[in-house]
């Protein structure tokens, strides 16, 4: 064994021997031995460096990306889409010459670098490495094809920084490269926006609504008529500061003649409006309470008393009369001679505003005269005053209410409408203005103060895009001074956030300042202006909500059209979507709110 051992150990003494001693031999081995240790130290060393380096340029990458597309670092409970998405809300606003330094790429292109070096380190993850590498490179391809910033970039984005957190990614202190604009601030999330209920179930259309012509604040009344929202037809209310919209159902008998009921006149506080039926209560007067038909005849105007007396006018079958239809709270209801055809240039040239009887006269000599009256429980009292004279023929289309008022409780307007434009006239201190030409010509009534305003929209269609103008009047005693607002040039040619056609917008008078509410689109959301008309080129824009759907799975909005009703100091904002119609309340500093209704 030993001699076997020996002789398979000679090769070896040989090499010994040649090396000089086995002395020699015992050293060459150990230094060998401890070569090898260094050698293996070595390639470790490298590995680990090589690790370490790739570990920190994805830290490097991920800090850069999530400076690029998100800016600011997040706040307590905000997730990275959402600061996407509004960062995209307010990008898409902006000329594209401002949505980056000179010399780089529009956001959110600019981060595709940043978004790509994530998926090419993505390896150094201590999890899910594949699986990051994976989403970053989809984000990456995504964001450098979105020159235009209108690709729904959240659900990429929640992805991408779910693999980050499993693969426990660090943010630094400090990006390198571009930084995100500043997000919009957005008023209802897509998750907020989505969790506001239904307003009266949503199955109708914005059509169906029916405002009061002629209001007075500061209450917002309207009628919902249609058999589709919940329990049919609906009359509905908000008063200031109330976040709920009070609602409650038509009458039956009233419910069967809808659609085709509407709000006629006025109405005075602590009373509730009567019904009208077909072409302006042609089909029947109705109480509040449903339970007769007072009158059936077309009415332009009417009265409906806190002590539960009303007063309609009604044009007569033929000719242009117009009687006074007297309704005491108790009994039966009578009609007497009010204004004959001499009386008036035509018979929806006249209406009735609370206490007041206001119409115009038969053109002489190129002018006609507008007149007062007052009325009060039993009918006309005293003889007429005049106003005085106006230039404007009467428009041609019948279809629409000529004669409209609003009232504050220190004045009250009537508005008289012209074949061009409209001519005002207020009734404030014990007296009456002349009449005002407003420069506009239809449109949201309201008044404040000492003051009415008329805001009216003229919509124009472009390439599937609707670029209106606005004119607003504002009108004291004093006279009216004209607004007009180019929607164009108020968004600086932005065309990718205008509304698409006129059920994309709507404008109102809300606490003296103007509001602008507009569907922009999968990409622009639902935003709104509010500001004086004669700043609103100057105002920025606020986003309502993000108007895709709160899964993220719709790239297009589910906005499809929008109204705004005043109460002079506040107002309803309601939404239709795809799933319904939503209401919000905006307040006289232009917050916005969820609303819910109660019936």
């Amino acid at each position: 064994m030993g001699k076997k051992t020996e002789m398979l150990q000679l090769p070896t003494r040989m090499l010994a021997v040649e090396l000089g001693s086995q002395k020699r031999w015992r050293k060459v081995v150990l230094f060998g031995g401890i070569g090898a240790v260094v050698v293996g130290g070595l390639v470790y060393a490298v590995v680990r460096a090589a690790d370490s380096k790739s570990a920190e340029a994805l830290n490097g990458s991920w800090t850069d990306l999530n400076t690029c597309l998100l800016g600011a670092p997040l706040k307590e409970g905000e997730g990275a889409a959402a600061r996407v998405s509004a960062v995209q809300l307010a990008v898409v606003g902006m000329p594209k010459d401002k949505r980056g330094k000179p010399g780089e790429a529009p956001w959110p292109s600019s981060c595709a670098p940043a978004a790509f070096l994530v998926a090419e380190n993505g390896g150094a993850a201590a999890e899910g490495g594949d699986a990051l590498k994976a989403s970053a490179d989809a984000l990456a391809k995504a964001l450098k094809e979105d020159a235009n910033a209108t690709t729904d970039l959240a659900p990429l984005v929640e992805k991408v920084w779910a693999d980050a957190k499993k693969g426990g990614l660090k943010v630094g202190a400090a990006g390198k490269g571009p930084v995100a604009p500043a997000a919009a601030n957005v008023a209802l999330s897509r998750e907020a926006f989505g969790a506001v209920p239904k307003f009266l179930s949503g199955n109708f259309l914005l059509s169906d609504v029916r405002e009061q012509a002629s209001s007075a604040p500061p209450k917002v009344r309207f009628l919902v008529d249609s058999k589709d929202a919940a329990n049919g037809p609906a009359l509905c209310t908000l008063s200031p500061g109330d976040a709920t919209i009070r609602c409650v159902k038509v009458p039956a008998e009233v419910a069967k003649m809808s659609p085709g009921l509407s709000l006629v006149g006025s109405t005075e506080d602590r009373a509730q409006p009567f019904y009208f039926a077909g072409d302006r209560g042609q089909l029947g007067i109705f109480p509040p309470t449903g339970d007769k038909i007072v009158a059936a005849a077309v009415s332009p105007g009417a009265v409906s008393r806190a002590d539960g007396a009303f007063l309609a006018l009604a044009k007569s079958e033929k000719g242009k009369d117009v009687g006074l239809v007297i309704a005491p709270p108790t009994g039966a209801a009578r009609t007497a001679p009010l204004l004959s055809g001499a009386d008036l240039d035509h018979p929806l040239q006249a209406g009735l505003f609370w206490d007041w009887l206001v119409f115009k006269g038969p053109a002489r000599g190129g002018a006609a005269k507008i007149s007062a009256r007052r009325v009060g429980p039993n009918g006309a009292e005293g003889a007429a005053i005049e106003v005085g004279t106006t230039d404007e023929a009467s428009p041609s289309n019948d279809k629409e209410v000529w004669v409209t008022g609003c009232r504050s409780d220190e004045a009250m307007a009537v508005r008289v409408s012209g074949a061009a434009t409209d001519v005002m006239a207020m009734f404030a201190g014990g007296r009456w203005t002349a009449p005002m030409k407003t420069g506009t010509r239809g449109g949201a009534l309201s008044c404040r103060g000492v003051e009415a305003v008329s805001t009216q929209v003229i919509h124009a269609v472009d390439q599937n895009k609707n670029f209106p103008t606005i004119r607003q009047a504002k009108c004291s005693a004093s006279g009216c001074n004209t607004t007009v607002v180019n929607v164009r040039e108020m968004l600086g040619s932005v065309a990718d956030i205008a509304p698409a056609d006129a059920s994309g917008i709507a404008v109102a008078d809300i606490n003296g300042k103007l509001l602008i509410v507009w569907n922009a689109g999968g990409a622009g959301g639902l935003r709104m202006r509010f500001a004086p008309a004669e700043r609103m080129k100057d105002a920025e824009d606020q986003v309502i909500t993000d108007g895709r759907d709160a899964t993220g799975s719709a790239k297009a909005s589910t906005i499809n059209e929008v109204r705004v009703l005043s109460g002079s100091t506040h107002g309803v904002i309601l939404v239709g979507t795809t799933m319904g119609v939503r209401a919000l309340v905006i307040d006289g500093a232009g917050v916005v709110k969820a609303a819910s209704a109660s019936l």
